[in-house]
Formats: C-alpha cells, structure tokens, sequence
C-alpha cells in the first residue's frame, strides 16, 4: 500500500489548491521517531517526506503508545492539519483509559472556526428529495454548456456548488434542537463494563501475560456490546 494513501495524496493536493483548512486523523501504519515511534521503517520515510513538502502538520506530541496488543506496541496514530489549523489545536494528548479497540483515544481542543448553530439541526434522513430535484434543476437553468477558458469552468463549478447547498438546505430545513442532556446509551451496567475492561487492561499491559491480555479482550467485546 502506497504511504500515503493515493486517496490523501489528491485530498491534501485539492485542499491546498482550494485554500481550504484539512484536518486528519488516521492511522497511519506507518513508523517514524519523528511522531515518537522507536522505529524507523520505509512506509514512515515516504510519508513524512509527503508530509514535508505539504502544508500539513504533525500535531502528535511525545511517544507515548497510540496502538497497544499483547504483539506489538508503536506510535502510528497521526494527526495531521493545514498550517492554518495547526495554532488552533492545543491539549493533545493520548488517553490512557482502555478503549473499543487496538487503538487509544487521541484528545485535545480545537478552538471554533466556524459558526454553529446552536438552536437546531439538519436531519439528512428527512430530506424531501422530490423538492431538493425540483430545487436543483430550477437553480441549473440557463448555465451554459459550453465552456472556452479554465476560468469558465471554475464559476460553473462554483455556480454548482452553490446550487447543491442552497437546494440540500431548502429541501432539509434546520429542526429545532431538544435535549435532555443526557447520553441515553450510558447506563450503571455500561459504567461497570468500562470500569472492569480499564482494571483488565492495566492488568495486562502491566504483566505481558497472554492469559491476561485474552481477558482483557474478553471483557473488551463484552463492553462493545454493552453500547449497540
């Protein structure tokens, strides 16, 4: 597999041309000391040179592990932004509470940069696509078919892009917002789950006994279940 991916290559490349802020978060399969890893492996090389000739940022911070397995232990959990972004993140930091997964919870803030509404909400499950079309193709009348220069075809993007937001949110108007400011999934039986596979996991990163470690799985499953 290619480091990066094709897919972020042109992501990054297209935001970049755009003048639009990215962040990412991702994990990389990748090693590098650079983001705190002990290794130093070919995939980690090709990507941080990526990564060195773009505007995105490592926002990793120490070497504290981000992938955990009775295996193997590394740092391959990555976040990346624009330069633009990067001041904006503060507190990051990996968790030590035992998670759903290999992979720990990466925390930190990221101070506001767009405005959110909130008093309401858009539900995209209750679009009425009959008047988003209706919207849509009104909206689409009259553009030109042909275009002679790049810039035309730029203002068409444009003119499309806009078409598209302004009939999404015409045919999927903002809902008021209720909440008992409750989480309605976290329960005492979930609290004891976690509390149980968070002992386990200590336990077993602490004696690196496999019987350990199976428990610690065990309970693991038993608590992603606790939440569907």
């Amino acid at each position: 597999m290619e480091s990066p991916p094709r897919e972020l290559s042109r992501l990054v490349l297209y935001c970049e041309e755009a003048g639009l802020p990215l962040f990412v978060g991702c994990d990389s399969n990748s090693h590098h000391n650079v983001w705190g890893d002990k290794e130093v492996r070919p995939r980690g090389r090709a990507l941080l040179a990526f990564l060195t000739l773009s505007r995105m940022q490592i926002v990793n911070r120490g070497s504290v592990l981000t992938y955990f397995t009775s295996e193997r232990q590394s740092v391959i959990d990555l976040t990346l932004c624009s330069e633009e972004l990067f001041s904006r993140i503060t507190s990051w930091e990996v968790s030590l509470e035992a998670s759903l997964s290999d992979h720990r919870h990466i925390l930190f803030d990221l101070d506001e940069l767009f405005q959110v509404n909130e008093t309401g909400y858009r539900n995209s499950k209750a679009t009425r696509w009959d008047l988003y079309a209706e919207e849509l193709e009104g909206r689409l009348v009259g553009l030109p078919s042909r275009y002679e220069s790049e810039a035309d075809v730029e203002m068409m993007l444009n003119r499309l892009n806009n078409a598209i937001i302004v009939s999404y949110e015409a045919s999927c108007p903002i809902k008021p917002r209720t909440s008992s400011g409750k989480t309605p999934w976290w329960n005492p039986h979930v609290k004891s789950h976690r509390k149980t596979v968070k002992k386990l996991f200590n336990k077993a990163k602490r004696t690196k006994i496999l019987n350990h470690w199976e428990d610690f799985k065990s309970a693991q499953r038993e608590y992603k279940k606790s939440h569907s």
